[in-house]
């Protein structure tokens, strides 16, 4: 959220390459189907948990409100990659 806030654009070269060595997987991800990846993964994230697993590290309490699952997925259908 914080990358996408501030507009920082995937390198898709970089992460394709990533994928490739540690999952040892070859097919290209384009910004469409990162996208997809993205929205797909936030589904499936048990926000309780989470909210839990992040706010030991927040100055700032309030921003627990930013992990949202529709805020999130608004955000990313929104997002020009």
């Amino acid at each position: 959220m914080w990358y996408l806030g501030k507009k920082v654009r995937p390198n898709l070269r970089v992460l394709n390459n990533a994928i490739a060595q540690t999952e040892k997987k070859t097919k290209k991800l384009d910004a469409k189907q990162l996208q997809q990846a993205l929205l797909k993964k936030i589904d499936r994230l048990d926000f309780v948990q989470l909210r839990r697993d992040v706010s030991p590290f927040l100055v700032h309490a309030e921003e627990l409100s930013l992990l949202d699952k529709e805020l999130m997925q608004q955000v990313i259908r929104g997002y020009d990659f």
